[in-house]
């Protein structure tokens, strides 16, 4: 399978599509007017507290207070030594005390902390912190408030995952945990020491600015979505095109950092091409991607809603009738089917609860067969998702991890019609307030009246046969003019002197 990494540079818009075999997978959009804070460090303050909710409102100097679930809190170990030293001299059990640490009670309004983004704002929402902070590299993450030792759970070699925890636990500092990336599979350690070193720089710097600076400061920004590309997402059998000459300069020096000099000749320039997502295709893509129904190669499709508390997948057969086995025709459908489910998934950044409708069969091979391509297609997600059984009624429930906007939050509004409901009021409807409120207003025979409404509404209700009928039994004339400052559901009415 082939890979590109198409990144566009435009003005203050930052996109980039990743493509296998030449099909939009996943996109990413940043603005430097509004540009994202999940990975950010922030000194922040404590502002209010709720013991019920086990949870704490912090100023991290965004405007609204961002969310901190108090079990979220983390000391780290220097804190807790701290706290087991000041037991001591108070005549408790310092291990108890460890033991017993509880983050309900440490807390204080006014209390500092170093917290981390971990999630957008989403909706009416603020952003939600973590006191864990992750410094992440291409091969590792350091976990400098936390002792944990881990590995990429999308390594499944027992061997390989084996391999890297023990590398891991010979690596990470005192009082520090080590995470061993995808990217890390088949590495030796000089790759991870020469990282080390430089998450462990990066991790000093933020706690020598840290102590000098002020609440609701900015500690630690993360990558620009460019360099974030390469750190997290470029494999070395993929190829980026790019058209910045600033950003590819960048590009070209972090990836020396990276220890990925040698695959430099896999990032081309393109400064001349502004249209290279349309030249490419993927203009188009993404206007797919914002559609709520999805054509099956086989004449099915799905339908996507997404919802407040949920996203809603629908499967139907559409046009295609298939064989003459009902069983075998609804199977190629809900195969094709699951396969875009989990297409759609990635490219769209679909995340929460996602319920998914298949169409119902019979037979529990079908199901099994449905069930194991489903899991097959979703296994190549980077974000964190769990699959749930098929239910009797062919309901599937998908938790998949939101930390960001989806695609339709990121780059669509709210109607101003309909006010984000995805409806507007019926022609029949508004013929009949319009005729309701004609009647009220005649005073009497001859009267001419001028009717403004949206061009698509006036084209539509000229032809209206009940309009023509209530100016022959009123004696009135009724005009219609079009106003492209009027929504669907807005209409004037005129006296014509």
């Amino acid at each position: 399978m082939s890979t590109e990494i198409v990144i566009d540079v435009q003005g203050y818009t930052t996109r980039v599509a990743v493509l296998e075999n030449k099909r939009l997978v996943e996109l990413f959009v940043e603005d430097e007017e509004n540009p994202p804070v999940i990975g950010n460090i922030y000194k922040g303050v404590v502002k209010n507290i709720f013991p019920g909710m086990e949870a704490a409102f912090v100023d991290i100097g965004l405007g609204k207070n961002a969310f901190l679930y108090l079990r979220d809190l983390s000391f780290g170990e220097e804190m807790v030594d701290e706290l087991m030293e000041t037991s001591l001299e108070e005549g408790f059990d310092p291990e108890e005390v460890r033991t017993n640490l509880s983050v309900k009670s440490v807390p204080q309004i006014g209390q500092e902390m170093l917290l981390q983004v971990v999630k957008e704002a989403l909706g009416n929402k603020g952003v939600k912190v973590d006191s864990h902070i992750t410094l992440a590299g291409r091969y590792l993450v350091l976990t400098p408030t936390t002792r944990r030792i881990g590995v990429s759970r999308r390594i499944t070699s027992e061997e390989e995952r084996s391999r890297l925890e023990k590398i891991m636990e010979g690596l990470a500092p005192p009082k520090m945990g080590l995470i061993a990336r995808t990217n890390a599979t088949g590495k030796d350690g000089a790759y991870f020491e020469n990282e080390l070193k430089i998450l462990l720089n990066r991790w000093h710097k933020i706690k020598r600015y840290s102590k000098k600076a002020s609440s609701g400061s900015l500690i630690y920004k993360e990558l620009p979505l460019p360099l974030r590309v390469i750190r997290d997402i470029f494999t070395e059998q993929d190829r980026i095109i790019i058209n910045s000459p600033e950003y590819y300069q960048r590009i070209i020096e972090f990836m020396e950092e990276l220890q990925l000099g040698y695959l430099q000749a896999q990032v081309s320039l393109d400064e001349e091409d502004k249209e290279i997502f349309g030249r490419l295709g993927i203009e188009s893509e993404i206007a797919k991607a914002l559609s709520r129904k999805i054509w099956l190669k086989c004449g099915g499709y799905i339908l996507i809603d997404e919802l407040e508390a949920l996203v809603a997948i629908d499967v139907n057969s559409g046009k295609y009738t298939g064989s003459k086995d009902p069983e075998k025709t609804i199977l190629k459908v809900n195969l094709e089917a699951a396969k875009e489910v989990a297409d759609q998934l990635r490219l769209r950044n679909l995340g929460g609860i996602i319920i998914v409708d298949f169409i119902n069969m019979e037979q529990e091979k079908s199901q099994k067969r449905l069930m194991a391509t489903l899991e097959k297609e979703l296994s190549r997600d980077r974000v964190r998702y769990h699959l749930l059984p098929l239910t009797p009624l062919g309901l599937v429930e998908i938790t998949r991890k939101k930390s960001t906007p989806s695609l339709d939050e990121l780059l669509c509004q709210d109607c101003p019609t309909c006010h984000g409901g995805g409806r507007v009021l019926s022609l029949k409807l508004l013929e009949s307030r319009l005729i309701s409120r004609i009647r009220n207003k005649v005073k009497r025979a001859d009267e001419e009246f001028l009717i403004k409404f949206n061009p698509e509404v006036c084209r539509e209700l000229r032809k209206s046969k009940k309009i023509q009928e209530l100016e022959e039994d009123l004696k009135i004339k009724i005009e219609f003019s079009p106003d492209e400052e009027l929504n669907w559901n807005e209409m004037e009415i005129l006296y014509r002197v």
